[in-house]
């Protein structure tokens, strides 16, 4: 995940208009965060407590608010599934254009 905001034109790298205060870094640490939180089911209060990551909880809040919405994550996710597909070398896994499961029979 951490990788696919340096793909062209990621849902994460093209903010709203009026929420371009942030440099890229910060935005990239806050969303990471916010991504963890949701991943993790942590909360944020709790990522904030450990004093580890410098940020505050209204900052993580915001962001996550702003920029973690369900079309992002979808945009986000197809476009990683997408750029998976066209690098993955067929020779070794073939042409298969969906996942499979060892339980499925």
């Amino acid at each position: 995940m951490r990788n696919a905001d340096f793909l062209p034109a990621s849902p994460t790298s093209s903010p709203p208009s009026r929420v371009r205060a942030l440099d890229r870094p910060t935005l990239q640490r806050r969303l990471l965060l916010a991504l963890f939180v949701l991943g993790t089911r942590m909360g944020i209060r709790a990522i904030v407590a450990t004093g580890e990551r410098g940020e505050t909880e209204a900052s993580l809040r915001h962001v996550r608010r702003v920029f973690v919405t369900v079309d992002n994550l979808r945009a986000a996710v197809a476009k990683l599934v997408n750029a998976t597909f066209a690098a993955r070398d067929a020779t070794w896994r073939g042409y298969v254009t969906h996942a499979t499961c060892g339980s499925c029979q």
